[in-house]
C-alpha cells in the first residue's frame, strides 16, 4: 500500500512541470523507504550543490598574521562536516516549511522550524538526526517559472544514518535532471520515472 507522504502544491511562481518530478520523487521515495516524517522546505530562488552538507562557517585564527579582507587574525571558513546538520539557510530565504507525519514518530522537534537564527556555532550542532531520526526532509528552490531552473535537495534519516543528496533541473526544452550530487543520475531518472514519464 502507498503511503501518504503529502506533496508540494504548485505555487504562482513554481514551474508545474519541476513540482510534478519534485513530487514523483518524493512519492517514489516514500514508497521504497518506511518513512516516518516528512518535512518540505522551499528556499527563495536557486541555491547550487555547494549546500549539500554544508554545515556553515568556521573560525579560523592566524596568530600574528593580519587577514587582508578583514584585517583581523582569524577568517571564517565555510566548513562541511561529518555529522550532517541542518543546511543554515539564511532564515530570510524560507518561504515556508511544513511537515507530514506518515506514521506516528512521536518526535515533538518536526513540529518546529528546522530553520531560525542561530549563531555559526549553534548550527554547526544543529543535527539532522536530533531533528528527524525517521524522515526525509526536502528543499526545493522557488521562482522556477521564470528562472528556468530549480534545485532539489534531499536528506533521509534512517537506521542511525543520514543519506544526502542534490539535484538540478532544468528547462532545456522539457525539464528534465542536468546535475546530480551524491546520487547517480541513472537512479534518479529510475525515482523520477516510478510513477510517471516526467524524464527520459
Amino acid at each position: 500500500m502507498a503511503k501518504r507522504s503529502g506533496k508540494i502544491k504548485t505555487g504562482e511562481d513554481d514551474a508545474v512541470e519541476f513540482i510534478q518530478q519534485v513530487n514523483s520523487i518524493l512519492e517514489s521515495l516514500a514508497d521504497d523507504l518506511d518513512i516516518g516524517e516528512v518535512v518540505f522546505v522551499k528556499i527563495k530562488n536557486w541555491f547550487g550543490p555547494k549546500w549539500l552538507n554544508y554545515s556553515g562557517k568556521s573560525i579560523v585564527h592566524f596568530p600574528g598574521i593580519i587577514h587582508l579582507d578583514s584585517g583581523r587574525e582569524e577568517s571564517l571558513e565555510s566548513v562541511w562536516l561529518k555529522a550532517i546538520t541542518i543546511p543554515p539557510f539564511n532564515p530570510n530565504r524560507i518561504l515556508s516549511s511544513r511537515y507530514v507525519r506518515v506514521e506516528d514518530t512521536g518526535n515533538k522537534r518536526i513540529e518546529s522550524t528546522a530553520h531560525g537564527y542561530r549563531r555559526s556555532t549553534e548550527t554547526r550542532r544543529h543535527l539532522v538526526q536530533d531533528y528527524t531520526k525517521d524522515g526525509i526532509l526536502l528543499w526545493y528552490s522557488s521562482n522556477t517559472l521564470v528562472n528556468q531552473k530549480g534545485s532539489l535537495m534531499i536528506y533521509i534519516s534512517q537506521n542511525d544514518q543520514v543519506k544526502t543528496w542534490y539535484a538540478q533541473f532544468e528547462n532545456i526544452g522539457r525539464w528534465r535532471i542536468t546535475k546530480t550530487k551524491g546520487i547517480n543520475m541513472d537512479e534518479l531518472h529510475f525515482l523520477a520515472n516510478d510513477r510517471r514519464s516526467v524524464v527520459a
